[in-house]
C-alpha cells in the first residue's frame, strides 16, 4: 500500500493532468492558432506545427517562471506571475494590433480591386477579362512554400505566455524531491500539447467548408481583431485582479 508521500506525490501529478487539459481548453489557448491558421491558409500539418511551437513557448516560458520563484522563494508568486502574465498579454495585443491593421489595408485593397474588376486593366499580364468577369482579391491564393517556416515563429509568438497557474503545483511537487516534480512537469506538458493540438485540429477539420474567398479578404482582420480582444481582456484580467 502506497505511504501518505507516495499518496501525496500522485494526487500532485492528477492534479498537473488535471490542470494542464482545463487550462489548454481555455479559448486564449488554442482560437487564436485557428483564426491565424485561416488567415494564413495553412494546410493542417503547418498548423499543427504552429500549436507544437507555441506550446513549446507556452510550457518554456511557464516553467522559466516557475525557475524564477523558486529562486525567489514562493512569496514572489503573485507578485512575478502577475508581471508575467501582463508581459504576455502585451505581446498578444502588439501581435493582433500588426495583424489587424494589415487585415484592414487587405480589406480595403479588396474593396477597391471590386470596383475596378469589371472594367479596369487586365489583372495581370497576359490575362483577359471577359464582360462581366470579376476577381476577389486572395482568390485561389497558393499556400506557403514548403520551405516557409514562419507558421513556427508566429506560432512561438502566440504562446509567449507563462501559466501563473501551474506554478503552485510544480512547488507542491517539489517537496516530494526531483523524481516527482519530473514527472508532474512531463505529465503537465504532454496533456497541455496533447490537448491544444486535438483541440485544433478539430476546429480546423470543421472549418473546412468555408469558402477560401472570404478568408482572403478578411481573414488577418478576423484574426487580428480576435488575437487583440484577447490580449486586451487578459491584460485587463491582469491589471483588475
Amino acid at each position: 500500500m502506497p505511504g501518505p508521500g507516495q499518496l501525496g506525490a500522485l494526487f500532485v501529478v492528477a492534479g498537473a493532468a488535471l490542470v494542464g487539459a482545463v487550462h489548454a481548453l481555455l479559448p486564449d489557448h488554442w482560437i487564436p492558432f485557428v483564426v491565424l491558421s485561416k488567415a494564413r491558409n495553412w494546410d493542417i500539418p503547418r498548423s499543427l506545427r504552429a500549436v507544437v511551437a507555441g506550446g513549446v513557448a507556452h510550457l518554456a516560458s511557464t516553467a522559466a517562471l516557475g525557475l524564477l520563484i523558486a529562486y525567489l522563494g514562493a512569496g514572489a508568486l503573485e507578485k512575478v506571475g502577475h508581471t508575467a502574465e501582463l508581459a504576455g498579454a502585451g505581446v498578444l495585443v502588439v501581435f493582433g494590433a500588426v495583424l489587424t491593421w494589415r487585415g484592414v489595408r487587405t480589406a480595403r485593397a479588396a474593396a477597391a480591386a471590386d470596383g475596378t474588376a469589371d472594367h479596369g486593366p487586365p489583372v495581370r499580364p497576359g490575362h483577359r477579362c471577359g464582360p462581366g468577369h470579376r476577381h476577389a482579391v486572395g482568390q485561389g491564393r497558393d499556400r506557403p512554400a514548403a520551405s516557409d517556416r514562419s507558421h513556427i515563429l508566429q506560432g512561438a509568438i502566440l504562446g509567449l505566455r507563462p501559466c501563473a497557474e501551474a506554478i503552485p503545483i510544480f512547488l507542491a511537487a517539489a517537496t516530494f524531491g526531483l523524481t516527482p516534480s519530473l514527472v508532474v512537469v512531463a505529465v503537465w506538458v504532454a496533456v497541455t500539447l496533447g490537448a491544444m493540438v486535438a483541440v485544433v485540429w478539430l476546429s480546423l477539420l470543421g472549418l473546412r467548408g468555408l469558402r477560401p474567398e472570404r478568408l482572403a479578404r478578411y481573414g488577418e482582420l478576423v484574426a487580428g481583431s480576435v488575437i487583440l480582444a484577447m490580449g486586451l481582456g487578459a491584460a485587463s484580467l491582469c491589471l483588475l485582479h
